[in-house]
Order: C-alpha cells, then sequence, then structure tokens
C-alpha cells in the first residue's frame, strides 16, 4: 500500500496505550540519502514532539504513536518542517528547476516511491538531497 503524505498532514495523533491525542501530524521528516521517512513531527498548539516512523502507525483516519518524545538539539530543525518535502522547490543536480513539490507518494515501509511537482512525477530513486531550501533530485538524462 502507498500513501500520499499531503493527504495525512493534519490526522489526529494518538497515543496506542492512554489513547489520547496528542496532537495532529505537522511535518515528516524525510531521509534523503535513505529516501525515506525517518519521523513524523506531531503537535498541539506550540508544543511539538518527534515520533521515530517505526513507532508509527498510520491510518486512513489517524496517526497511532507507539512512543513520542521531546526533539533533540539535532532534530530541532526537523521540527520547523526542514526536512518535510512538501511545498519545496525541486532542483536538478545540474542546477535547473523542475517544479515546487505538490505531494510525496511513500509504502508502507516510508520509502520515497515518487516525488509529484508542479512540473510533473519524478520517481523516487531520483532524491539525492533534502533541506529548508529546496529537493535535489538526478537528473534526467531522456
Amino acid at each position: 500500500m502507498t500513501v500520499g503524505l499531503r493527504e495525512t498532514m493534519g490526522k489526529p495523533a494518538i497515543d496506542r496505550e492512554s489513547a489520547e491525542r496528542l496532537g495532529e501530524l505537522r511535518h515528516t521528516v524525510v531521509d534523503a540519502s535513505s529516501r525515506a521517512v525517518v519521523g513524523l513531527v506531531v503537535g498541539h498548539g506550540r508544543k511539538a514532539s518527534f515520533v521515530d516512523w517505526a513507532q508509527a502507525a498510520l491510518g486512513p483516519d489517524a496517526l497511532v504513536v507507539q512512543s513520542s518524545r521531546a526533539s533533540t538539539d539535532d532534530e530541532s530543525r526537523d521540527v520547523d518542517g526542514a526536512r518535510d518535502p512538501l511545498d519545496k522547490r525541486v532542483l536538478s543536480d545540474q542546477g535547473i528547476e523542475v517544479g515546487v513539490v505538490v505531494d510525496v507518494t511513500v509504502d508502507d515501509d516510508g520509502r520515497v516511491r515518487e516525488i509529484t511537482t508542479t512540473e510533473g512525477s519524478i520517481p523516487g530513486e531520483r532524491l539525492l538531497g533534502l533541506g529548508s531550501y529546496a529537493v535535489v533530485v538526478a537528473h534526467d538524462g531522456s
């Protein structure tokens, strides 16, 4: 099964043990080197916490979280959306702009399968880098 990250934003995040609402899904954290979602940022008001992808189950109605934690210093940029690809400009590794990210399709393991941009679709295996400014993909030589 695959899911578009855009449709997951705003879903309620529920603690599995207490069944209490932790907030809502605010950002995904994608690691470009592994081409996969590694974490999720859940927030309520000004408070945000980091959830490891392996500790979460993303269903059609909610995100069920085994455990969440405060973000570490290294993850503080992730809480602000630095490694969330949605709405970022997309550049090829040759410096050519190829649109803006509209959605990212991932499989159950969080692997990026496809990046949908305003200019078309890019296979996930072309993802090279992701930061607060842009997503970098391998140039399509075709």
